[in-house]
């Protein structure tokens, strides 16, 4: 098992009923690639940076549509103490570029995205070469 911790923690968080236009803008101004859309704690979908290529692709109203119109239902989790490996293998069977990591009570602790684990795979790699010269 890899020890590493490979997700951010400090999700942010946006209502369903906000425009898209707010997620946007917060993503924006954050510098994130994702929002966890919530009722109450609970999280009922999140919405990516994609979510929001494929609104303007089909030319939707930023101000009018609502984040829970277009964000994605499916939400793929693993838990705080699996491995990178298995964010990986998840992340590819599921085609998703963000998993939620959850604690052993099922609370999101943080979010893995492609370019966490990215970022983690490369520093990793670059220990692996230092090592062998």
């Amino acid at each position: 098992m890899d020890s590493i911790k490979f997700w951010t923690e400090g999700v942010l968080t946006i209502p369903g009923a906000d425009s898209l236009r707010a997620a946007a803008k917060m993503m924006h101004v954050k510098d994130v690639s994702s929002l966890l859309i919530v009722d109450g704690k609970k999280p009922t979908g999140i919405v990516t940076e994609r979510d929001i290529v494929v609104a303007a692709a089909k030319d939707l109203d930023f101000d009018k549509t609502k984040v829970v119109e277009v964000m994605s239902r499916n939400l793929v989790t693993v838990n705080i103490n699996d491995s990178l490996t298995t964010a990986q293998n998840l992340m590819l069977e599921h085609k998703c570029s963000h998993i939620l990591v959850v604690d052993g009570n099922g609370e999101v602790a943080g979010v893995a995205s492609l370019s966490d684990l990215t970022r983690i795979w490369k520093n990793r790699n670059s220990v692996r070469v230092l090592k062998f010269r």
